[in-house]
């Protein structure tokens, strides 16, 4: 039994050290934003690539296809060390809709590994079409303030629950093991009862 509390401690602390702090980290946006002086441009036509991001859900990525160019090149918004498809989306649809086949003028960078992690993909961080601004530097720094503040709240409340969850988890286990040793104890001295 002792083994077995050992083995599960072990778990939920790799667990817990996983959710509060390796995938925090990792997922923490704007790590390595570049200045805005740092920002690459491109230009092309827009196009709109709808991709499916869980069962019930589509979102719209950005597509810019240079001049004279057949092959489009996909931005997304995760702004972290890993790409996950459901929250990379830059823009609503009804937002996009308006600008297709238009020029376009892309601002972006390529985010940088972090441990094991890697984005690839580049970053939109500014979309302007034929001048006008669709989204600028600040915004996305505002949205990247904004999603970081609710990112914290909700690991948080994962730090508080996983917390939480463990102490009960090794309470009962080790609630378990005293009745275990005391019925082994009882069981080879029957005459003290």
């Amino acid at each position: 039994m002792y083994f077995i509390s050992i083995i599960l401690r072990i778990l939920m602390i790799t667990l817990g050290l996983w959710l509060a702090v390796v995938r925090p980290m990792a997922s923490w946006q704007g790590r390595d934003f570049p200045d805005e002086s740092e920002i690459n441009y491109s230009e092309g036509t827009l196009k709109v690539e709808r991709q499916r991001t869980g069962k019930a859900s589509t979102a719209y990525f950005i597509v810019v296809t240079p001049k004279n160019s057949l092959r489009g090149v996909n931005y997304y918004c995760s702004y972290a060390a890993y790409h996950e498809l459901a929250t990379a989306w830059c823009l609503r649809k009804e937002e996009l809709e308006p600008h297709l086949n238009q020029q376009v003028r892309v601002g972006w960078y390529q985010q940088k590994s972090f441990l094991w992690f890697d984005n690839s993909h580049p970053q939109l961080v500014s979309l302007s079409v034929n001048g006008k601004i669709i989204r600028s530097y600040d915004d996305t720094l505002n949205l990247i303030k904004k999603n970081n503040d609710r990112a914290r709240i909700g690991n948080v409340v994962i730090f508080i629950i996983l917390f939480f969850g463990f102490l009960i988890c090794d309470l009962s286990l080790a609630k378990t093991g005293r009745e275990v040793l005391e019925m082994q104890k009882n069981k080879s001295n029957p005459m003290q009862n």
